[in-house]
């Protein structure tokens, strides 16, 4: 994929190390020089049929070695909001919020492929903090969604990457409805939130 994003974080050290940054060029190809020999956290993101889409492989470089390796950058996953009162019934016009509640993009990959546990506290909060403006850029870009249901309550057509989301639901006449919920991988998933009359 042609200019895609990468950055590349070295896990041997303690915390781990932001080592370098680049993008993808013609034909999707990138090269890192004269990076030390240890084990990499390499992420990538870009854009997948019209979708964001992200990607995190840990790699094993050795002395001396060249190594090639492929990121494959999948699209987010569809998801399907549907709110509706106790009784079934569809809640046309409700402000809807989505946000990302797990720590991204990093801190989660992270956690994902080793066990974070193994820092002291303050090196994690390190790492969070050597990825707080990732997170705000991605924050803005796809971790937070407000949009309005339609007349059969429901919101289609949002594309979501996997992780924890805080879904939100909020009309006038009815209490807020919340869930937490986990968007797995999949190409689609459905959310319904029910509300209560106040």
């Amino acid at each position: 994929m042609d200019f895609a994003s990468l950055r590349l974080w070295n896990l041997d050290r303690d915390p781990p190390k932001f080592e370098r940054n680049t993008r993808t060029g013609p034909g999707g190809s990138f090269e890192f020089r004269s990076l030390p020999p240890g084990m990499f956290l390499a992420y990538a993101e870009g854009r997948a049929m019209g979708r964001r889409a992200a990607t995190v492989r840990r790699v094993e470089l050795r002395v001396g070695a060249k190594e090639n390796i492929t990121l494959t950058l999948r699209p987010g996953v569809e998801v399907g909001v549907t709110v509706s009162d106790r009784g079934g019934r569809p809640v046309a016009g409700s402000k809807v919020t989505i946000e990302r509640t797990d720590r991204i993009p990093i801190v989660m990959n992270l956690s994902s492929i080793m066990d974070l546990t193994a820092f002291s506290r303050a090196s994690r909060r390190a790492v969070e903090r050597q990825t707080h403006r990732d997170r705000q850029n991605y924050l803005k870009e796809c971790g937070r969604r407000r949009t309005v249901t339609d007349e059969k309550g429901r919101l289609a057509g949002i594309h979501l990457v996997p992780g924890d989301y805080h879904i939100q639901a909020a009309v006038p006449g009815y209490r807020t409805g919340r869930r937490t919920v986990h968007i797995g991988q999949g190409s689609k998933q459905a959310v319904e939130i029910r509300l209560e009359k106040e």
